[in-house]
């Protein structure tokens, strides 16, 4: 007769409370694994949304300076561009003492919104330095 392990017929019990341990790590590992796919899906949603609120800026900029070329133009004006990725508000200062700005508000088609100042030296519409990037 085969002689068995003494750990199992013990009725003190080894094997519940060793499974029980495995058990619990088992579950601990997968519910780990479960919130960091969770706060990737959010990342890579967030990082997303970068990208088209970037794709917006580049557009509205572009966008700004062929309606500089326009001779109904008026820089104290509030431009409204609407893209498929969403829309954006262009509006510029002017002071004689601090460089001009660009404000710029973009709003994603996913109720994401952002708001971005950004230096705009080449606000004369005559400058030749807009008439040959925009051609």
């Amino acid at each position: 007769m085969k002689k068995s392990l003494s750990f199992i017929q013990n009725s003190s019990g080894f094997m519940m409370p060793l499974i029980m341990l495995l058990i619990v790590v088992i579950l601990y590992a997968t519910s780990a694994c479960i919130h960091l796919y969770i706060n990737d899906l959010q990342i890579t949603e967030r990082l997303l949304e970068q990208k088209k609120v970037e794709s917006i800026i580049q557009l509205a900029e572009v966008s700004y300076r062929k309606d500089m070329t326009d001779t109904a133009y008026q820089p104290q004006d509030v431009k409204m561009y609407h893209f498929p990725n969403g829309t954006a508000e262009v509006s510029v200062s002017f002071s004689s003492d601090t460089p001009n700005n660009l404000f710029l508000r973009i709003h994603t088609n996913n109720n994401f919104y952002n708001v971005i100042t950004m230096p705009y030296p080449n606000i004369n519409p005559s400058s030749p330095a807009i008439s040959d990037e925009i051609e």
